[in-house]
């Protein structure tokens, strides 16, 4: 009876043991398993182009991001971007040393295609203030690809030619100036602030003969100096009238208090 109790009691403990062992293994197992998951993938593209010098370029879609940096000379490049299902089209932005971004290029995708470019994006552009005084000299300043040639565009916000244009983008019969970069790409303009009014001013890019599309498009407001004057001259002119006919003034309002007194004293 002893020997029976002593191997049931061995069969016990052995099976203790053996689950202790097991569980011990499994929550190893499971803690050396790393869990990873990856976008599902439709393919690949390359991407390149040229923008201002040094700039980092980001292409963003759903589920999708790249970034790269442009070399002295304004060429990027995007080398095997992984495509999310349904990709239709990748944008595109510049940001330069400033932090200044430029509008951004949307590309569509097809699937049959592997490389896209040159893709040339546009300029950044920024004021040094959107809200000049009279007479202030008015800078604007930029960056795009370091061999083209700059075109600042400039007109009154509330002109025929505003009116009818749908879409600043198209408006290049309004008047532009041209601009030569440096060797980084970096430009700058100064306009003459003697007109006021409302303005927006964007900026575009010839480079290779061909086009870039045009910046942000900025608003500058520019008020008259006249305004300054009138604030200051029609205060001075009323109180002059006004010192200049006191005696009169004075007269009146004395004959006025008088015949209101001799009313009162009739009655």
């Amino acid at each position: 009876m002893d020997i029976v109790m002593k191997k049931i009691l061995f069969i016990i403990i052995l099976i203790i043991f053996s689950f202790i062992f097991i569980s011990h293994t499994v929550l190893a197992a499971s803690s050396a398993v790393q869990v990873k998951g990856n976008i599902p993938s439709t393919g690949s593209i390359k991407i390149f182009g040229y923008t201002g010098a040094y700039d980092k370029i980001e292409a963003q879609a759903a589920r999708v991001y790249a970034q790269t940096t442009a070399d002295a000379t304004g060429y990027f490049l995007l080398d095997q971007v992984a495509l999310a299902d349904n990709t239709q089209e990748l944008c595109l932005t510049s940001i330069d040393s400033l932090d200044r971004t430029s509008f951004p290029t949307c590309i569509p995708v097809v699937p049959s295609i592997n490389s896209i470019g040159p893709i040339v994006l546009p300029p950044t552009l920024s004021l040094n203030s959107p809200d000049q005084s009279a007479n202030q000299a008015v800078i604007v300043t930029g960056q795009t690809i370091p061999t083209s040639v700059v075109k600042i565009v400039l007109s009154k916000q509330n002109s025929f030619l505003w009116a009818i244009l749908p879409n600043p983008a198209y408006a290049f019969n309004l008047p532009e100036y041209g601009i030569n970069p440096d060797q980084k790409g970096n430009f700058s303009f100064k306009l003459s602030s003697n007109s006021s009014g409302k303005y927006r001013i964007f900026a575009l890019s010839h480079f290779s003969g061909n086009p870039t599309p045009k910046s942000q498009t900025l608003l500058l407001t520019i008020p008259s100096a006249w305004g300054w004057w009138l604030i200051l001259i029609i205060p001075l002119v009323v109180l002059t009238i006004i010192l200049r006919h006191r005696k009169n003034w004075v007269g009146r309002l004395h004959l006025f208090v008088e015949a209101i007194s001799s009313h009162q004293h009739l009655h």
